[in-house]
C-alpha cells in the first residue's frame, strides 16, 4: 500500500491556520460571534468593578478579643429580629430592629436598630425577620448602629464556632481577670481549630 503525502506551501500554510481559528470558516458569522462577545463582557465587567471588596479575614483569638473589650458603642450580641424597614426617600437603606438574646460587650440594652445601605457595591447585608444573627456593629450618628457584609456578622446557625469562643472567652476571662490569660486558656482547652472570619470595618 502507498501513500501519497503532500507538503503544504507557505501560503497555503498560512490558510490553513486562519480557517483553523477564524469563527468564519466554522459556519459562524463573524460580526455576530463579535457581539456576543461584546454583551458578555459587557455584562460581566461592571459587576467585578463594582463587587464589594473585603479586608484579608483573621483568626478568631487575633480580632474577636478586642472586639468584645470596646465600650458600648459597639455591639457583638446574639440577636433576633423583630423588623425590617425601608427608608422612604431611599429603599436601598433598611432600619433592622433587633432584640438582644445573648451580649458580649459592655452594650447594655436589650434592643438596638442598625442602618445599613444595601446598593450595589456598599457591602451591604440584608437580615430577615425572626432570624436569629451574630452581630458586629458600632453606632453611628442617629443612634443607629452600623454592619456590613465584610464583618463577622452572620446566621447563628454559622457561627456555632464563633460564639463557643466567645462564651469561652468570657467565661475565663471572669474567673482569672485577664485577657491574655484567658486567651490563652481558651485556646489550650479548645476542642475545635477555630475558623476564620472577616474582619469588620469598624
Amino acid at each position: 500500500m502507498k501513500f501519497n503525502v503532500s507538503v503544504l506551501s507557505g501560503e497555503d500554510q498560512g490558510k490553513f491556520r486562519y480557517r483553523s481559528i477564524c469563527p468564519g470558516y466554522l459556519g459562524v458569522n463573524f460580526n455576530m460571534y463579535l457581539a456576543k462577545l461584546a454583551l458578555v463582557f459587557s455584562l460581566l465587567l461592571p459587576s467585578l468593578a463594582l463587587a464589594c471588596s473585603c479586608a484579608p479575614p483573621k483568626a478568631f483569638e487575633e480580632d474577636i478579643p478586642k472586639l468584645i473589650e470596646g465600650n458600648s458603642d459597639v455591639v457583638v450580641a446574639l440577636a433576633k429580629v423583630l423588623s425590617v424597614e425601608k427608608l422612604k426617600d431611599d429603599s436601598n437603606t433598611h432600619i433592622t430592629s433587633f432584640e438582644v438574646i445573648e451580649n458580649f460587650t459592655a452594650f447594655d440594652r436589650k434592643l438596638f436598630k442598625t442602618k445599613v445601605a444595601n446598593a450595589c457595591c456598599l457591602c451591604g447585608v440584608k437580615f430577615d425577620i425572626g432570624t436569629t444573627y451574630l452581630v458586629y456593629a458600632h453606632k453611628t450618628n442617629g443612634g443607629y448602629f452600623q454592619t456590613n457584609s465584610c464583618s463577622r456578622t452572620k446566621d447563628a446557625k454559622q457561627a456555632k464556632e464563633e460564639l463557643e469562643f466567645i462564651r469561652n472567652y468570657k467565661v475565663n476571662k471572669q474567673s482569672h481577670g485577664n485577657s491574655n490569660t484567658s486567651l490563652n486558656f481558651v485556646r489550650k482547652n479548645a476542642r475545635t481549630k477555630y475558623s476564620f472570619g472577616f474582619v469588620p470595618m469598624l
